[in-house]
């Protein structure tokens, strides 16, 4: 198996704390050759074991992922949310098989068990593997060929949303793909009382983020 970094923003210690607990009790499944830990504020710890990069303040979320991207060198990359928890076993392997089984495939998402927008790739949409056009960026899969081939995230999406959908976008137009598939399911948004972090610092408005998008590349169904 190849290489894989995890690579996770984060900002309240509360809620990274519940994410290392599930990593930690799932170890096994998830073998990560590097776990990197992108701090906004100074008010979190990386525990041993991971390394830690300093955003900048303002939190913006596209640039704090890319300095995650930056630090894990030439690996492909887990990106996951800091709400999220890890099931089953075997799931970074099986993530991996699905992403080298055709050149065109690019972005993996496992199904989402919990709230996500994206009907396909909720658990109870019935999928078993679909491509899809959008994903919205929970937790994924991201093969270092895309990165090296469209670049980073869109810096500027400086709010909550759609950062994800422009990533999408690049990487069809750039003649990849992105795909969920139900080998591996991930949690989101189980450990209350935790909010994710964008909700907790009040900026999980959406306008503006669909404005930027638009303004890119026009009108498009979500």
């Amino acid at each position: 198996m190849k290489d894989v970094a995890l690579v996770v923003p984060a900002c309240y210690q509360d809620i990274f704390s519940a994410f290392v607990d599930s990593l930690w009790d799932h170890r096994e499944a998830w073998p990560f050759a590097r776990k990197i830990l992108v701090r906004d504020g100074e008010n979190i710890r990386a525990p041993e074991g991971w390394e830690w990069v300093q955003g900048p303040d303002p939190y913006v979320m596209p640039r704090n992922i890319n300095l995650g991207l930056a630090a894990a060198g030439r690996m492909d990359v887990v990106m996951a949310s800091d709400d999220t928890q890890f099931t089953e076993v075997g799931s970074l392997e099986k993530l991996q098989r699905v992403a080298y089984r055709d050149e065109r495939n690019a972005i993996v998402s496992p199904q989402i068990d919990g709230g996500c927008g994206i009907w396909e790739q909720r658990t109870d949409s019935g999928y078993h593997e679909v491509v899809v056009t959008r994903i919205a960026f929970i937790f994924i899969y991201v093969k270092r060929a895309i990165v090296d081939l469209i670049g980073g995230w869109d810096e500027q999406f400086v709010t909550y949303g759609h950062d994800d959908f422009d990533y999408c976008e690049r990487t069809k137009r750039a003649g990849k793909r992105a795909l969920v598939t139900d080998q591996v399911v991930v949690k989101h948004g189980y450990h209350a009382p935790c909010m994710n972090t964008y909700s907790r610092k009040g900026t999980a408005d959406t306008v503006e983020g669909e404005r930027i998008f638009r303004a890119k590349w026009g009108t498009h169904e979500f």
